[in-house]
């Protein structure tokens, strides 16, 4: 019997040219979201308002505008609430019952999120105060 062997002989240029397309794809996908896994340049703080709750202080501590989107939710009112935000470089805004219509109370939970980061800021407001985290 005669076997009939196929002998398959890849050309040179067309695998350089797949491992280059494959090497820009894989750097594509791995380096879109490299700024955004960083710590978003926002810091959240509160402080007591003059008229109802606390006042939610966003600071920007970039050299460019950013903006946020606030997020929050009242177990207790069962009620929840979404604003954005732009903030200049190295300044502050505070977000209170005026500029969202939302007192920030004992047992308000709720997050930040940055444009252009997937890291989002986490804040919790407990009877004896507040706490923040920063994740995905």
């Amino acid at each position: 019997m005669n076997s009939v062997r196929i002998e398959w002989r890849p050309n040179f240029a067309c695998v350089m040219a797949m491992l280059v397309a494959m090497l820009s794809l894989a750097t594509i996908f791995l380096c879109q979201g490299c700024d955004g896994l960083k710590d978003p340049p926002v810091s959240v703080t509160f402080r007591e308002s003059l008229l109802k709750g606390a006042v939610l202080q966003l600071h920007n501590r970039s050299a460019g505008r950013v903006v946020c989107d606030v997020n929050v939710a009242s177990s207790s009112k069962n009620q929840s609430k979404c604003s954005s935000f732009g903030i200049p470089p190295n300044d502050m805004v505070e977000v209170g019952l005026l500029e969202m219509e939302w007192a920030f109370e004992a047992g308000d939970k709720g997050h930040v999120a940055v444009d252009g980061y997937r890291k989002k800021i986490y804040f919790e407001i407990t009877s004896e105060g507040y706490r923040t985290d920063v994740g995905l």
